[in-house]
């Protein structure tokens, strides 16, 4: 798991870069159902043509558009996964964090997009 400490630096690049954009955080609305729900909870385990699975260390899944790895937060985010996990193609990517803070992340690089 990230420590405390760089969680709360983590945050706040986030909420800075987040401020740049918009005074307020709100849920984007879409028709595609891959983009609706950030947690989707979707059975299938086929992924649009686009996206990218990543699950968080509570064994959620999250559909990621691959146009979000150009981004210094989920760089950074990968980053830390391969030092704690390092590089495996017999499982799958998991991040080290929880649902929450994916949301989170997912919002906000939405915004910044």
């Amino acid at each position: 798991m990230v420590s405390t400490k760089e969680l709360i630096k983590m945050a706040r690049k986030w909420n800075k870069i987040a401020a740049i954009g918009r005074k307020r955080i709100t849920s984007p609305r879409s028709n595609n159902p891959m983009m609706a729900n950030a947690d989707n909870s979707n059975k299938s385990s086929v992924v649009g043509k686009g996206y990218f699975v990543a699950y968080t260390m509570d064994k959620k899944r999250f559909f990621i558009p691959l146009a979000f790895l150009n981004n210094s937060i989920f760089q950074a985010l990968l980053k830390m996964s391969e030092e704690e996990f390092g590089l495996s193609s017999n499982r799958p990517l998991t991040c080290l964090c929880d649902s929450v803070i994916m949301s989170y992340i997912v919002l906000l690089v939405r915004r910044i997009s």
